[in-house]
C-alpha cells in the first residue's frame, strides 16, 4: 500500500465518522460535502473543531490525488508525515480521549463546615491549590489558595486570626469569583477540557478547576479535578 492508497483509507474512514456523528445530532441532510460535514460537526465536537484547519486541507489533497491523477500516475503523493497524521486526526476522532484516563488519583474533598486548619493542611500535605467543597452531600463551591489570600488580606487589622475557629464557609465568601468551577461527565473528552479553560479566559471568566463526576451532577462523587495548571500536561499528552 503506497501513501496515497493509505491517505485516501484514512481520508474516507474520516468523511464516514463525521457522516456518522451528523447522523447522530440529526446535522445530517441528504448529500453533504465534505467541508460541510466539518462545518456542521464543529457545532457540536470538540476534536472537529480542534482539526477542521487539518482536514480542510487534507480535503484538497485528496481531490488533487483523485481527480488530479491520470493514467494510474499520482500527481500528488503524501508525505509520511502527512500519512501519519491523517490517521491520528482518525484515530482521536474515532476513539476520543476521555479526560477521566488521565486522573486515577482520589479527588479529597472538604465539608463546608471545616475548620480552615482542615483545608491548610491537606492543601499543604498534597500540594493542592484547589479542593472541592461538599454541603449536604454536594459539589457547591471550589475553595482556592486565592480566597484564602484575600480571607487573609481582609483581616489583616485584626491581632488574632483563629484556623481552629474560622470555617471553610467563611473562606467561601472571599473568593474573587464564584462560579470558577464547572462539573462535567465522564465521558468528556480531553480537547472539551482544554475548550472549557480556552472559553473562560476569552470571555473574562475566572475557571480554576474542571470536576469529572459519572454524570456530570454535583451530588455524585468525583471521579478527577483539572485545574489550569494541568493544561500543559494535556497538551503534552495529546500531542505525544
Amino acid at each position: 500500500m503506497n501513501n496515497a492508497t493509505e491517505f485516501l483509507s484514512y481520508f474516507n474512514k474520516i468523511e464516514d465518522l463525521l457522516k456518522k456523528k451528523a447522523r447522530l445530532n440529526n446535522k445530517f441532510s441528504g448529500y453533504m460535502t465534505f467541508n460541510d460535514l466539518i462545518r456542521e460537526s464543529s457545532r457540536f465536537n470538540s476534536i472537529v473543531r480542534r482539526f477542521s484547519s487539518d482536514m480542510k486541507e487534507y480535503a484538497e489533497l485528496r481531490n488533487a490525488i483523485v481527480h488530479g491523477s491520470k493514467d494510474d500516475e499520482i500527481i500528488a503523493m503524501p508525505l509520511p508525515k502527512t500519512v501519519k497524521e491523517i490517521k491520528r486526526i482518525f484515530d482521536k476522532l474515532n476513539t476520543p480521549p476521555l479526560a477521566s484516563k488521565f486522573r486515577k488519583e482520589k479527588v479529597i474533598l472538604l465539608s463546608i463546615n471545616d475548620p480552615l486548619s482542615k483545608a491548610l493542611e491537606l492543601m499543604l500535605k498534597h500540594a493542592f491549590s484547589q479542593m472541592p467543597v461538599l454541603e449536604n452531600d454536594r459539589i457547591v463551591a471550589l475553595l482556592s489558595s486565592n480566597a484564602i489570600s484575600r480571607w487573609l488580606a481582609n483581616n489583616i487589622n485584626e491581632d488574632i486570626i483563629s484556623i481552629l475557629e474560622t470555617e471553610v464557609y467563611d473562606i467561601l465568601a472571599h473568593a474573587e469569583f464564584k462560579e470558577n468551577f464547572r462539573i462535567l461527565s465522564a465521558r468528556t473528552n480531553c480537547y472539551d477540557i482544554l475548550e472549557v479553560f480556552q472559553r473562560s479566559i476569552t470571555s473574562g471568566q475566572y475557571l480554576e478547576a474542571v470536576i469529572l463526576t459519572q454524570n456530570g451532577k454535583p451530588n455524585e462523587d468525583p471521579i478527577g479535578i483539572f485545574t489550569i495548571w494541568d493544561l500543559p500536561m494535556l497538551e503534552k499528552a495529546l500531542n505525544s
